[in-house]
């Protein structure tokens, strides 16, 4: 199995909105509780400030990723995967892809 970058563009906020309510929202609402106005506003602040990415696997979408290319190095903020697809070592691919947009800078 291959996974691939695919780049976002702000027509699919709401695709990539979907895919991060529904991996964090159950997670969310144990810890500080689901306060909406709050997650969207959070949640359109970093799909613009970070690179976006979908992940696709099969020409399907799977996920997505959120980073930033800084000049001391890459920052992986977030990776989201749909449930059938965890624990086949796409996260793994992933970093590796996700590091090798700057080869040479750590990933954090």
């Amino acid at each position: 199995m291959e996974v691939k970058l695919q780049l976002t563009v702000e027509n699919d906020i709401s695709a990539v909105c979907e895919m991060f309510v529904s991996a964090m929202k159950p997670d969310i609402v144990k810890i500080w509780d689901w306060k909406i106005e709050w997650q969207t506003n959070e949640f359109n602040g970093l799909f613009f400030e970070l690179n976006a990415a979908f992940l696709i696997v099969d020409e399907k979408k799977v996920g997505y990723v959120q980073y930033s290319l800084n000049e001391d190095d890459t920052y992986l903020n977030m990776v989201i995967l749909e449930p059938e697809f965890q624990g086949k070592s796409l996260g793994t691919m992933v970093l590796s892809l996700v590091q090798g947009l700057q080869p040479i800078k750590p990933l954090r």
